[in-house]
């Protein structure tokens, strides 16, 4: 059996997905938090390894996916620590958009994740019109990175 390092080094999402799945679904904030953390880890290190300041190809699906379960990951942290699901989070995703904003993105992102697992997928629809013609290519490939990996749960939890 893989460790979650492992997993995260060679990127197997729906893996890492379950383990977040089911570490909320049994309560384990220990292990929901210490994941979060192993992905930003791997995040700033996929991206501190580009030399310019441009991501792209394969470097730019990596450090967007790792960003989405990232996200996804924070956003069961604040189920399992009951905090507040009251944020606009299509507001932040037009201040992200509009203002190249990644802060905006996050909080999105988060608060998307809690209202998806909550049972709420009615603001999927709207990220999918708002990704659509972002100039940003890395704002653009971590919201698709998002949706595909809320899709894969919908779709392996439904």
């Amino acid at each position: 059996m893989s460790s979650m390092n492992d997993l995260i080094k060679e990127l197997r999402v729906n893996e890492i997905v379950n383990a977040l799945i089911t570490a909320f679904r049994t309560g384990n904030r220990d292990y929901i938090s210490s994941t979060v953390e192993l992905l930003h880890e791997e995040f700033m290190y996929t991206v501190s390894e580009i030399e310019t300041m441009e991501l792209t190809g394969e470097t730019l699906k990596r450090a967007s996916t790792l960003y989405a379960l990232y996200c996804l990951g924070l956003g069961l942290l604040r189920i399992v620590n009951n905090e507040s699901l009251t944020t606009d989070h299509i507001e932040l995703l037009r201040n992200a958009i509009n203002n190249e904003d990644l802060s905006s993105l996050t909080q999105s992102l988060i608060m998307a994740s809690a209202l998806f697992i909550r049972g709420d997928n009615s603001w999927i629809e709207k990220f999918n019109e708002l990704a659509q013609g972002i100039s940003n290519e890395l704002i653009k490939s971590i919201i698709y990175s998002f949706l595909g990996i809320i899709r894969s749960i919908n779709i392996t939890y439904s």
